[in-house]
């Protein structure tokens, strides 16, 4: 692996991690008051946000077996399809109004968190290793800088 590696894919990785945390700050905040508005027992709100922290907790490993078996680039596309299908149901569900629908969607926004904590990884190995802590900050510099 070259410096070009480093200069390609290090930026692209940092910006990656930078927009899932940031989308993870807002989904978080927005999460828990739809859910206060959906629900009709307004003590099950927060339930969406437990969701997605939970399919974080149960997709890091597998994500990681996965992405061992067919490579970093394609467990990223696979993550983006779960992330944009659990926005898609969270957009259906506000617009119907139902709770457990919004719940649904929290499965799939977790699922794409749960991917997405490998950015930093993926960093390490597309340079060097004279590189890797470089690029390993890099990439949590730009997550730290939401």
């Amino acid at each position: 692996m070259n410096m070009s590696s480093f200069y390609r894919n290090v930026p692209l990785l940092a910006f990656s991690q930078a927009m899932m945390m940031s989308s993870m700050s807002l989904i978080l905040t927005a999460s828990a008051l739809v859910g206060y508005a959906l629900a009709e027992d307004k003590s099950l709100s927060t339930i969406p946000v437990a969701v997605i922290f939970i399919s974080i907790m149960f997709t890091s490993i597998p994500a990681s077996m996965l992405m061992q078996r067919i490579g970093r680039k394609r467990g990223f596309m696979l993550a983006t399809l779960f992330g944009a299908t659990g926005g898609a149901v969270a957009t259906i569900a506000i617009m119907k109004s139902s709770f457990w629908l919004f719940v649904g969607s929290s499965v799939f926004i977790g699922i794409f968190n749960g991917f997405g904590n490998y950015f930093r990884f993926a960093a390490a190995d597309s340079v060097d290793h004279e590189h890797k802590s470089r690029a390993i900050s890099y990439v949590m510099a730009a997550w730290l800088q939401q």
